[in-house]
């Protein structure tokens, strides 16, 4: 689980350092952590919506930051995490049900 967190904000760091939001990586990882409680609240599934706003206005209130870079850098990380883990964990997951039929 540490190796999954860590890749997400890896992620989350290139996503931002590609759009060039020039957000310092120190507030780049107390917004991470913020974003990773928020999806926990469950308001929505995923915390869509609520999460990208929260995590776009932290990072914009960093000193230097550009607020287009930004959002542009928010949007497509949230875009990465939702489009690769779902369908890959959704080919996973049909793969161990077939597995599990075959093998019973």
């Amino acid at each position: 689980m540490a190796l999954y967190t860590l890749l997400l904000f890896a992620l989350l760091e290139a996503c931002l350092a590609v759009t060039g939001a020039g957000v310092p990586w120190h507030l780049v990882l107390v917004a991470f952590c913020a974003e990773r409680l928020a999806t926990l609240v469950g308001l929505t599934p995923g915390g869509v919506g609520l999460v990208e706003v929260g995590l776009a206005g932290a990072l914009m209130l960093a000193p230097g930051a550009d607020p287009a870079g930004v959002a542009a850098g928010v949007l497509i990380y949230r875009a990465l995490t939702f489009g690769l883990e779902i369908p890959v964990g959704g080919l996973l997951l049909a793969g161990w049900s077939w597995r599990q039929r075959v093998t019973a």
